[in-house]
């Protein structure tokens, strides 16, 4: 079951401004992808573990680079690698101005994380979420 209240607080924070959006990994130095933003709220004795000797090399949360972590997801109600129906995405803007048109076509899904690779902005990406998963009801 969906977890609403952790998903709005999620939404809220993408929102906000308060992260710097990143690409290809959870987070690099002080960029995060939008996964990463979920990670980083639920930051309750985990930390973040930097590969390399520079800090915009990748950053591992509980063992994970790109995916959430399994107790996230169950704790989120959601899968390790969230993704939205294409056509809830073409809704906000179509495929084709986001740059992504080989693979994706009307029924098909595409995970938040790529939709946060092609540069899909956070605050696009939380409506999104919004909508997909309902979040303006109590069901």
């Amino acid at each position: 079951m969906v977890n609403k209240t952790l998903l709005r607080e999620w939404v809220s924070v993408l929102r906000s401004g308060e992260y710097t959006q990143g690409t290809g990994a959870l987070r690099k130095g002080d960029s995060f992808c939008c996964l990463g933003v979920l990670c980083d709220l639920n930051n309750s004795g985990t930390t973040w573990e930097i590969f390399g000797n520079d800090s915009n090399f990748p950053q591992e949360f509980d063992g994970e680079e790109a995916l959430l972590p399994e107790w996230l997801a169950d704790r989120a109600g959601v899968s390790v690698n969230p993704c939205v129906p294409v056509d809830l995405v073409n809704n906000y803007k179509p495929a084709e101005e986001l740059g992504w048109t080989n693979g994706y076509s009307s029924g098909t899904e595409i995970a938040l994380a790529e939709l946060n690779d092609y540069h899909v902005p956070f605050d696009m990406i939380a409506d999104i979420i919004w909508e997909h998963y309902d979040l303006g009801s109590d069901e």
